[in-house]
């Protein structure tokens, strides 16, 4: 599986071609986001981008217009349509030191008639990583989207009255 590693001062990053999803972030040697190993695609979503709706469609149905539309389940414990199309699906990837871009097409899927792209653009910083996230409707219609992302935050023993996080 296709990833990279960004560097700018004391930032490093692994990027994963799966699901656009950070496989690692240190600052200044210390993690902090949960990372995964490599070569796997992130459990749980971990650290990915979320498209074309981020968390639970419930039912696995939503009407958009007058047309009701049924989604794929898969959270099969609950019968709901959980985080979109990205978890596993392998992104184009390109890269220089400090920044990744990657990219995807999202549908027509099973329920979702709607053709998308998706960009992410990863950027390694001194204070850390600045992500930039990107839909694109391909089709003449217009088309129901969200984006969200999934980041496990782990502070690695910092004081949570001393960390930042900016969106």
């Amino acid at each position: 599986m296709k990833e990279v590693t960004l560097r700018c001062g004391g930032t490093r990053a692994v990027i994963s071609a799966s699901g656009a999803s950070i496989r690692s972030l240190h600052c200044e040697g210390r993690p902090l986001l949960r990372s995964f190993p490599e070569g796997e695609h992130p459990p749980e979503a971990t650290n990915t981008v979320l498209a074309p709706w981020p968390n639970r469609v419930a039912g696995a149905t939503f009407s958009y217009g007058a047309i009701a539309y049924s989604l794929e389940v898969t959270e099969p414990e609950r019968g709901h349509a959980l985080h979109g199309f990205t978890q596993g699906r392998l992104f184009s990837l390109t890269a220089t030191e400090q920044v990744a871009e990657l990219s995807t097409r999202l549908g027509p899927e099973p329920g979702w008639p709607w053709p998308l792209e998706l960009r992410v653009r990863y950027e390694a910083q001194p204070q850390g990583l600045r992500a930039v996230f990107g839909l694109r409707n391909l089709g003449t219609e217009p088309a129901p989207c969200a984006l969200g992302a999934h980041p496990y935050l782990d502070p690695q023993g910092w004081p949570l009255d001393e960390c930042t996080l900016f969106f």
